[in-house]
């Protein structure tokens, strides 16, 4: 039962990181490391 422990804990970490993404995107300065997501530069 290993294996189903490491997958849930997985699935758990990459959900937490999208939560964090899409609650506060900009505290973590996600779109001025990632201007690719914009589709430019960010002109601020």
């Amino acid at each position: 039962m290993r294996d189903v422990a490491s997958t849930a804990a997985l699935l758990a970490s990459i959900a937490i990181v999208i939560v964090l993404m899409l609650t506060a995107p900009k505290s973590f300065g996600f779109e001025a490391s990632h201007p690719i997501v914009d589709g430019d530069l960010p002109v601020e």
